[in-house]
């Protein structure tokens, strides 16, 4: 393993990929807006805030309708012909106040992509596989990621697809572009000593 390289390429990698998800959250609705990641306008919303403010004083994470636990069966029986006829849907809820886009936001992002980039490098410092291999590896580390959650996302908690793919774009997309960096920066694998003979 080289240190100094795969902190290099941690660094590197994780400059590209923020660059790449500024890219893809602020142009792609533009370029493909069939790939976009960007909420819609919640209609109605100056009746539904002031509902949700009486309503919700947590922040937190919402599912309608809601789900008890330890139901008995004409309960259970009963939430899941509420949850059929719909409408149904997921919130996560802030009732303060926030910063639209803080340093704090920015920093966090950055230092989380520079992160998984550290990962991304001393993985493909493993690899025996020259640079084209290496490159694949950083592609396939944004694929699964994807694969692991937003599909999951989509298929669970009904998220469009028109999310996912946008998604796709941000994570496959962007591992494969930093990809770039972190192969050729960590370089290819010292070869192994070959064994001493026997005596």
């Amino acid at each position: 393993m080289k240190p100094m390289r795969i902190i290099l390429a941690a660094i590197v990698g994780g400059i590209i990929m923020f660059g790449w998800g500024a890219f893809t959250h602020m142009a792609l609705p533009a370029i493909l807006p069939q790939a976009s990641m960007t909420p819609k306008p919640l209609p109605g919303e100056e009746t539904i805030v002031p509902a949700l403010k009486a309503s919700i004083s947590e922040p937190g994470f919402y599912f309608f309708p809601p789900r008890g636990e330890q139901l008995t069966p004409a309960e259970e029986e009963a939430w899941e012909a509420k949850l059929k006829a719909g409408p149904s849907g997921i919130m996560i809820y802030t009732p303060a106040g926030t910063s639209p886009m803080s340093p704090t936001q920015f920093g966090v992002e950055l230092l989380a992509n520079i992160a998984a980039a550290f990962l991304a490098a001393i993985l493909v410092s493993w690899l025996t596989c020259g640079y084209a291999g290496r490159l694949i590896a950083c592609l396939f580390m944004g694929v699964f990621a994807w694969l692991t959650l937003e599909v999951s996302y989509v298929n669970w908690y009904n998220f469009p697809w028109q999310y996912a793919w946008g998604s796709l774009i941000d994570q496959g997309g962007g591992w494969l572009v930093s990809g770039f960096a972190i192969a050729g920066i960590v370089g290819n694998r010292a070869p192994c000593a070959p064994p001493a003979p026997a005596a």
